[in-house]
């Protein structure tokens, strides 16, 4: 790394988009979905000094929207999305014609936002980290 250079036109882009796309893409209600739909309750007032750790205010709408579509995390995790993600209507072209048309310079696709090593203690096996659409 100490040797890396920035590509030059990544240095001059001033606009490009990140998106998320992977199995958080079933629920569609969060982009953190795979960590807040395991937060149940408020955390101890002392991690609300340190919001970088991971708490939000939003996170025990996100464990309740689970609780009322999916059920309680420990019948139904966020492995159980595994199966529902078929990406069987991504178009790559017609999403590079869309970022090109509104003005981005450069599109990165977040594929791995939660999903790879994230475990609670439901969830015994990473066994799943292995599957993909």
């Amino acid at each position: 790394m100490a040797h890396y250079q920035c590509p030059e036109w990544f240095r001059d882009a001033k606009f490009g988009i990140y998106m998320h796309w992977g199995i958080n893409s079933i629920p569609g209600y969060d982009g953190h979905y795979g960590r807040w739909m395991y937060w149940y309750q408020k955390p101890d007032s002392a991690l609300h000094k340190y919001p970088i750790l991971g708490y939000r205010a939003h996170a025990l709408k996100v464990y309740q929207h689970h609780l009322k579509i999916y059920g309680h995390p420990s019948k139904f995790g966020y492995k159980d999305f595994i199966p529902m993600w078929k990406a069987d209507k991504f178009n790559a072209d017609s999403l590079a014609a869309f970022y090109k048309e509104v003005g981005a310079k450069f599109i990165g696709v977040m594929a791995v936002h939660r999903c790879t090593k994230w475990r609670t203690h439901y969830q015994k096996s990473e066994r799943w980290i292995y599957f993909r659409p």
